[in-house]
């Protein structure tokens, strides 16, 4: 596609293509394409016309030339038209018809004459119309496209072009040869016309003269000039002449001239096909001598002057009159022939011939040159450049001819290019140079003086009245040189192939890199350049150019800047072309409304339909690649160049370019979390930079030329675009004042009703998917789960909750260390939330409006990846400047995984489109560095800023789908109120009846679990850090007794669908028991609970529960006491052993002897005796009962007596508010390890490291220890239980608070070593010598020998080597006198011997003689000491001693008897 501003635009042929009959529009434009494929065309496949006064341009004149067409679809302005002969290549030579053959073929077929041949009638009626209305072109043809019947001739004027489908590949082409040949015939009958002219004016001077000489019309006819150019062929049906080519006359030549004829006439004989031209002598008067120079703008001006009768001033300074070649007539002529050969040179530029073309413009520019015709002088060295590109484009050589090379004379105007022409190494104009490289780098070496000279000239003739260049072909012709030496520049300062083809075809320029500190070097300079094109800017005060001929000259300014990277200077001329627009178009709107009849506001291109389309679309077709292709594309570079906040529409577009069809749409914005984030740096990195009140204002002169199109689309885009660019772009914090905007409220809500009001016009003309796209990208803050119901929540469960009535955890595997530091934490914040396929859910979505006007939301739905999930959408309005919450809905439909990333939002005005989740706040951060860098192109932002800047991270929410899930309900419970009464230790059972509402989920696995009141302050105390050990152990069993208990838990419980269950729960009234909650977790496995896999989903059923827990029996006291000799040995002759469970307490004897009478007689040191306080706290009277189990309950590391006790029992009936005490014989136990560690049921309970708060000593450490172990010895055969008379409600007594003293564990422990002591008589053992009349208490005759036995019985875990010690004194004497009795005792033997190694539970006897001397009564002591320390290991790890340094000391032990031997002496 060719540029219409391109350097090489001159040398194009102008073919007018115009839609004849009936034809669509599509359909025009298809076939407009066709012919634009063969725009090129060859004149070797030219077939040359046959007559031989038409072979002027014959194509065998040059068969490798090309001829350029530039197809069009819309005339000209007559201000271009204007510039014709001077510019000949504005004026359309050609005028083609398009005909569609499928519309015609119908109408020719049914206008057929007699003899069967079509009638082409309506086709040529309409080719005498073209004829008519555009006289002076010279062609004239109809291309009949499509044209399928088969016919025998097609008369002349009209050609018949096959289908697309059905044709050749040449048969397009052919086409345009045969117009080609016909185009290249008819411009010699032209040329031959202008050479029979005898002067040829300026443009200037016509303009000037048209005023009083009347209108200037281009196809229709002026005063004193032919209306038209008569074709080779005239109209068929006034007959006038024949159609053949070989039959015309010479009266049939083209007749039509310039516009101003003046003086004698030449004929045509006069002149050759190829004139030779006669140099003129230079100018000798004051008339041909430059005038003053003055800017180029000026140059319409001056042109313009006339005197007041109409008359050229100008020619009213001639007065010399005179013959001979220096006259004044002479050199007029010389200047009609230098003009005339102008032309010609100009027709040769067209037809292809471009050698022949710079033969004849040098000429012609000699000519000029000579007789001071500076206009036409420039113009000639302007067309002279164009065939020397022409020439090198297709490889040939040539030579810069030397008109081309300035003048060394005081008036040239220096090179501002960087050296003068002088300087420079150029071809002289003596040298031949045929090397194509080389003259192609002096052509460039020569372009800068070589436009300066131009300007110069250009200057000079601005002086002359009616000789001054235009404006518009002034400001076209900088364009066109600034985009040649652009394209040098851009070159490295050559023209190579791809610069030729780019400049002639327009194609992709690659541009070649250069050095930077090189670029001052390159000729020309971009700045040199950029001064140049600035002189092409028209000057406000200039009303003769139209706006179209402004916004024109603007772009062509602009691509040239662009092209040498001057795009704030390129941006300060697209706001030129907007501030032209605008205006127009309001204008244009008024006044197609006002001949329509319709209001303004509707548009031109609304009415119309199509006509604005058709436009656009042709533009877009017969434009070079990098033109623009709308006035969206031209908006977008503008505020790009301004940095204005907008979305990337034309990027996409490119890449993708839409079809063409009048539904066109633009690609949807990627909307991903990604795509975001990146938006909102690049927005963010620009509003950081430039001005914000310049952004705000290009965008609102951008909003309203689209408000003047009217183009809605535009309207909408960038008006977001202003809000866009005045938001901050934060996500400020909660309650901060920093995101406002910085236009004024006033104005922001002005912008939302100009969308709500575009939306609106736009929906009343039928485009109802016109929206905008929303301009804040943090909308959504945050997305929140609203929690459901407690009976609607599914919970995570392992298989180890399957036993839930496991009252111990499992011990974890045992390692040096309690605490593993590499152990994987978990993490808090990753805690699945489940949702439960087909059942709905809410989620809370905060959305944000910074603005200050109201937001209309149309629908809001969740975005979700993952499983299948059905989102519900909302509508809601957002207030101004907040944040607000509002409440959406969605169903998950399948298991898995569904992550809810965003929220699609529909505003109304706006596309539907994805916002991410924001939920933090965010703000940009630059460094002072990157602040006070500048503003970089917004190509760059991404590669250099965008990776270093912190951008906001995205949130979104991980939802886990569960299968269906069973939901039960209470139907019935046998508490109404869920509220209960009970008394201390008491057990109460209550039901409560389930249904499962699931129709199509049963249950088949029913948890059950509880809380109560209690569990919180047992756990607080727990946690305390001056707990001790003994304290923990009694909160952890206190906590462990649940309050709740399923009383029967069936293996294989099951609920159908929409079935009914009851369950029965036992309650246990624990003291300060206030209220507590059974939870029941069930779910649907479909399978055995072996199977299940490691973790399932259950739901939850809480029932609260209210109890009121009142006291009962209170523990006061408690005590233990040793037995002592003298109370159980008492003979009790006439009481029988009885042995019973349940032994009622005798009222009338002795409490104490009523227990004791239980006791054997031998074994009374065996038993310490119980006492206990309790008291009644009820309201009425209770039966107190309790029991003392059998010892053979005890665990294996205890040790009773040496016979094996019975189960004893005691009850009583306490009155209300009274305490009775109980005592009760309990065995004496001895316990292999007293000071073990006190244990830790809860693993979760035990601590490393633990430093002792309490600072007590390693003594009272081990007696705490013994105490517990010997108080748990205790509660494990010590029960009670209660009961009222008269209403049968009974319980359990809570004995727990039972304590130990210190004189209680010795009365409770059996001696580790048991010395036993006995008298028997040394002649008959059976004898009753010796009497026993107590325990360990013997009467005995004095002067007797009797048998004193020692029985020492070892009862620890390792082995004692004793040695025995026995001490004899007086009974009831003070210890002075009680050591005379080994004066009274005659023993045989030793009283300290040793015995032999014990080992454990092994016993000896050591017996001696005593004889007692003197009656009285003796007291005999035994003690047995270890002699060696004995090192054991014990192979029990159960019963292993304490390792912590609190064990029992290991040096040497000793014990004592617990009661002497007294032995009575009597005579």
């Amino acid at each position: 596609m060719f540029d219409a501003l391109s350097p090489t635009a001159l040398a194009r042929a102008r073919v007018l293509l115009l839609p004849v009959g009936p034809i669509t529009r599509s359909r025009f434009l298809h076939f407009v394409e066709r012919l634009q494929a063969e725009r090129i065309i060859r004149l070797g496949d030219v077939t040359p016309d046959a007559r031989p006064n038409r072979a002027m341009f014959s194509p065998l004149a040059s068969p490798g030339g090309l001829i350029l067409y530039d197809f069009s679809i819309a005339l000209p302005p007559p201000s271009h038209l204007a510039l014709s002969p001077l510019e000949l290549f504005r004026e359309p030579l050609v005028v083609i018809g398009i005909a569609d053959g499928s519309e015609h073929s119908t109408l020719i077929s049914r206008d057929s004459t007699p003899s069967g041949n079509p009638d082409f009638g309506t086709l040529l009626e309409s080719l005498g119309d073209l004829q008519e209305q555009y006289s002076r072109a010279l062609v004239h043809h109809v291309l009949l496209f499509d044209f399928v019947l088969s016919t025998s001739e097609v008369p002349e004027g009209i050609l018949a072009v096959p289908p697309k489908r059905t044709s050749k590949i040449t048969a397009m082409k052919t086409v345009v040869c045969d117009v080609t040949s016909l185009f290249l015939a008819e411009l010699t009958t032209y040329a031959k016309s202008v050479q029979a002219l005898p002067s040829v004016d300026s443009p200037g001077a016509v303009l000037a003269n048209k005023g009083s000489n009347g209108h200037l019309s281009w196809n229709g006819s002026q005063t004193g000039r032919p209306a038209r150019r008569h074709g080779p062929y005239a109209d068929s049906r006034d007959g006038s002449r024949s159609g053949s080519p070989h039959g015309a006359s010479r009266n049939q030549n083209r007749a039509s001239l310039p516009d101003k004829i003046t003086g004698a006439r030449e004929t045509p004989s006069s002149r050759s096909d190829s004139p030779s031209r006669a140099k003129t002598p230079p100018p000798r008067t004051s008339d041909d001598a430059p005038g003053t120079k003055r800017p180029p703008g000026e140059g319409v001006a001056a042109g313009s002057k006339s005197s007041p009768d109409g008359k050229d001033p100008g020619r009213e300074k001639v007065t010399v009159h005179g013959f001979g070649s220096g006259s004044l007539s002479e050199r007029a002529r010389n200047k009609s022939k230098g003009r005339i050969g102008l032309m010609i040179g100009q027709m040769y530029l067209l037809a292809g011939r471009w050698e022949d073309a710079v033969r004849e413009l040098v000429e012609s520019a000699s000519t000029a040159k000579a007789n001071s015709d500076h206009l036409w002088h420039a113009k000639a060295l302007e067309y002279v450049l164009v065939g020397l590109i022409m020439i090198a484009w297709v490889g040939l050589d040539f030579q810069i001819p030397s008109v081309c090379y300035p003048a060394a004379d005081k008036s040239s105007v220096p090179s501002k290019g960087g050296e003068s022409g002088r300087n420079r190494n150029l071809e002289s104009p003596s040298m031949t140079v045929s090397h194509r490289l080389v003259s192609l780098q002096n052509l460039v070496n020569l372009l800068p003086d070589l436009l300066n000279m131009i300007l110069a000239l250009y200057s000079r003739a601005s002086g002359v009245a009616g000789e001054a260049l235009p404006q518009l072909a002034y400001s076209e012709f900088l364009v066109r040189y600034g985009k040649l030496l652009a394209v040098v520049h851009n070159c490295g300062g050559r023209l190579d192939d791809d610069a030729l083809r780019h400049l002639v075809l327009n194609t992709t320029l690659a541009v070649k890199p250069t050095i930077q500190t090189a670029e001052a070097k390159l000729l020309p300079s971009r700045v040199w350049i950029n001064s140049m094109i600035f002189r092409a800017m028209p000057l406000a005060s200039d009303t003769e150019l139209s706006a179209v001929d402004r916004v024109t000259i603007y772009a062509g300014m602009a691509s040239v800047l662009s092209n040498l990277g001057f795009r704030r200077k390129r941006a300060l001329i697209m706001r030129e072309i907007v501030a032209d627009l605008i205006p127009s178009l309001i204008q244009a709107r008024k006044v197609g409304a006002a001949e329509m009849g319709v209001h303004p506001a509707a548009g031109l291109s609304m009415l119309n339909g199509t006509g604005a389309e058709m436009v656009g679309t042709a533009s877009s077709d017969l434009g070079g690649p990098d033109a623009q292709s709308g006035v969206e594309e031209l908006l977008s570079v503008l505020c790009d160049a301004y940095g204005t906040v907008a979305l990337d529409h034309l990027s996409q577009r490119r890449k993708n370019p839409p079809p063409r069809s009048s539904s066109e749409e633009s690609e949807p914005l990627e909307d991903s979390n990604d795509a975001a984030v990146l938006r909102i740096l690049q927005h963010a990195l620009l509003r950081s930079f430039g001005n914000p009140n310049l952004k705000a204002h290009v965008l609102r002169c951008c909003i309203n030329l689209c408000e003047a199109l009217p183009d809605f689309n535009g309207v909408l885009r960038f008006t977001s675009d202003l809000l866009r660019t005045a938001g901050s772009g934060i996500a400020p914090e909660a309650g901060s004042h920093d995101g406002a905007a910085t236009l004024s409220r006033e104005e922001q809500i002005r912008l939302a009703t100009n969308i709500s009001r575009t939306i609106a016009a736009a929906k009343q003309f039928g485009f109802s998917d016109v929206t905008a796209d929303y301009w804040d990208e943090f909308l959504v803050r945050g997305v929140e789960l609203l929690e459901s119901k407690p009976s609607q929540q599914a919970f995570l469960r392992r298989k180890e909750d399957l036993n839930a009535s496991k009252a111990v955890a499992e011990e974890p595997e045992k390692t040096f260390f309690i605490v593993n530091p590499f152990l994987k934490k978990a993490d808090p914040a990753k805690v699945e939330t489940l949702l439960i396929a087909d059942e709905p859910v809410e989620f809370r979505v905060t959305l944000q409006n910074l603005f200050d006007f109201e937001v209309e939301i149309e629908k809001l739905k969740l975005d979700t990846e993952g499983a299948e999930f059905t989102a519900v959408e909302h509508s809601t309005t957002i207030g101004p400047y907040r944040k607000q919450t509002m409440i959406v809905s969605g169903t998950p439909k399948a298991a898995g995984t569904v992550k809810v990333t965003g929220c699609i939002v529909q505003i109304k005005g706006c596309r539907e489109q994805r916002f991410p989740i924001f939920s933090h706040a965010w703000h940009l951060v630059l460094d002072d560095k990157t602040q006070n860098g500048g503003r970089p192109h917004q190509r760059t932002i991404s590669e250099s800023l965008i990776p270093s800047v912190a951008g906001p991270k995205p949130s979104y929410m991980s939802l886990s789908v569960i299968e269906r899930l069973p939901l039960v309900n209470v139907e019935n419970a046998s508490l109404p109120q869920a509220a209960m009464m009970m008394l201390e230790g008491e057990i109460m059972t209550f039901s409560i009846t389930l249904r499962n509402t699931s129709t199509t989920t049963p249950v088949d696995l029913l948890l059950f679990t509880s809380e109560d009141s209690t569990l919180a302050p047992l756990q607080a105390a727990m946690r305390r850090k001056d707990a001790s050990p003994a304290d923990v152990h009694e909160l952890e069993l206190l906590v462990r007794r649940h309050a709740f208990k399923w009383k029967k838990s069936p293996k294989d419980f099951r609920i159908g669908c929409e079935e009914c269950s009851t369950l029965e729960i036992e309650v246990f009234a624990k003291p300060g028991l206030t209220g507590g909650v059974v939870q029941l977790d069930y779910a649907y496995l479909g399978s055995p609970s072996e199977g299940v896999s490691d973790k399932f989903y259950t739901r939850q059923l809480r029932l609260p529960l209210t109890i009121t827990v009142n006291p009962t029996v209170d523990l006061v006291r408690t005590d233990v006491r040793p037995l002592a000799s003298d109370v159980y040995g008492k003979p009790r002759s006439g009481i029988e052993s009885t042995r019973s469970s349940v032994l009622p307490v005798d009222k009338t004897k002795d409490r104490v002897q009523s227990v004791i009478d239980q006791l054997p007689l031998d074994d009374g040191s065996s038993y310490c005796l119980l006492l206990l306080d309790l008291r009644n706290s009820w309201l009425h009277p209770l039966s107190i009962q309790l029991n003392v189990a059998s010892s053979d309950t005890l665990p294996s590391d205890s040790t009773s007596t040496n016979r094996e006790t019975t189960p004893y029992s005691t009850s009583d009936i306490i009155q209300p508010g009274h305490t009775s005490r109980f005592m009760l014989p309990f065995p004496r136990i001895l316990l292999s390890d007293p000071h073990a560690p006190i244990p830790i049921i809860d693993p979760a309970n035990r601590r490393q490291f633990v430093v002792n708060s309490s600072k007590s000593s390693p003594d009272a450490e081990r007696w705490s220890r013994e105490a517990f172990w010997y108080r748990q010895q205790i509660l494990k055969l010590v029960s009670g239980s209660w009961e009222e008379p008269g209403t049968g409600r009974s319980g359990a007594i809570d004995l727990r608070k039972f304590r130990l003293s210190r004189g209680a564990v010795e009365a409770i422990r059996l001696s580790d070593v048991e010395i036993q002591m006995s008298v028997w008589s040394l002649e008959a053992p059976n004898s009753k010598i010796v009497k026993q009349i107590g325990p360990c208490k013997y009467q005995i005759p004095t002067a007797a020998f009797t048998t004193f036995t020692t029985r020492i019985v070892n009862r620890t875990q390792g082995p004692v080597l004793p040695l025995l010690r026995l001490q004899s004194r007086l009974r009831n004497q003070s210890p002075n006198l009680s050591l005379e009795a080994s004066r009274r005792l005659l023993w045989s033997g030793a009283l300290q011997q040793p015995v032999p190694l014990l080992s454990p539970g092994e016993s000896t006897a050591v017996a001696l003689a005593v004889c007692v001397l003197a009656r009285g009564e003796y007291m005999i002591s035994a003690s047995v000491e270890e002699i060696q320390k004995q090192q054991y290991v014990s192979e029990d790890k159960e019963n292993k001693p304490a390792e912590d340094g609190l064990g029992p000391t290991r040096s040497r032990r000793i014990w004592h008897a617990e009661a002497p031997c007294i032995l009575i002496a009597e005579d």
